[in-house]
């Protein structure tokens, strides 16, 4: 069903060139979309379902860059949510997104940056923080 969706919006876009004459490579751009167009890249987006997550990092994570760590992770994976030391030693990690990027957030946390040591890291769902699903921020220690 995804590859039908994604095959109808490749049709619902074109190709073209802003000079014969002159090589430049080809752009696209979509057209203007008819109501059937927009139907279906609705429903494309609606297959894909947004999750939030916890992830409770423990081991020597703190005082080596594992914040601005996570962060680069979450930035380059397209995640929103937060990272934050806890009083008890471990990182927080609060991330929205689809199963796929949780699931690439969680191995590169496991793995950390070079100074840290990662013991476990701990996962659990949670519901969707509607002040964090814009980008991605380091907050403050509690």
């Amino acid at each position: 069903m995804l590859h039908d969706l994604w095959q109808h919006f490749d049709l619902c876009k074109r190709r073209y060139r802003k000079s014969d004459a002159v090589s430049t490579p080809l752009v696209e751009r979509p057209l203007l979309q008819s109501r059937g167009c927009a139907k279906e890249i609705a429903a494309w987006h609606s297959v894909v379902e947004t999750l939030a997550k916890r992830f409770y990092v423990s081991g020597s994570v703190q005082g080596v860059g594992f914040r601005f760590f996570a962060e680069r992770a979450a930035a380059r994976l397209g995640l929103a949510g937060y990272v934050k030391n806890l009083f008890d030693g471990r990182v927080e990690v609060y991330a929205i997104g689809s199963a796929g990027q949780l699931d690439a957030l969680q191995s590169e946390l496991r793995r950390g940056p070079r100074m840290a040591s990662v013991d476990h890291v701990a996962e659990s769902d949670a519901e969707i923080l509607s002040r964090f699903a814009r980008s991605f921020t380091i907050e403050r220690d509690c």
